[in-house]
């Protein structure tokens, strides 16, 4: 069993699951004074933001860590689904939906 892609898909699942601590700022707020920050190793970088930001002002950083969390939500999704093997197509949405939409309202 190769153990460097199995340490880093863990670490993957870990840094998922506990995004919300790990997560340096709050992945929607949004300062158009911050907008287009470059990341921590250009010349203007600065560490309040290690991976710049976006158009909007959003921490790239923040943002990359939540949406690691909802696409472990969708692998939950995809695992019920191929525990079940029959469930139908319409309810794994279900699923991958309730599961994203759980996430977006821990967040707010």
């Amino acid at each position: 069993m190769p153990v460097i892609p199995v340490m880093i898909i863990s670490a993957f699942v870990l840094l998922a699951l506990a995004a919300g601590r790990l997560s340096p700022a709050d992945p929607y707020a949004q300062s158009l004074r911050a907008r287009l920050a470059p990341p921590v190793w250009a010349a203007d970088g600065s560490w309040a933001h290690p991976l710049g930001t976006d158009r909007l002002g959003r921490d790239l950083l923040s943002r990359i860590i939540v949406v690691s969390d909802v696409e472990i939500e969708g692998l939950k999704a995809q695992a019920l689904r191929d525990k079940n093997g029959a469930i139908d197509e319409p309810d794994f949405h279900f699923w991958a939906a309730a599961g994203a939409f759980h996430q977006r309202c821990e967040l707010d």
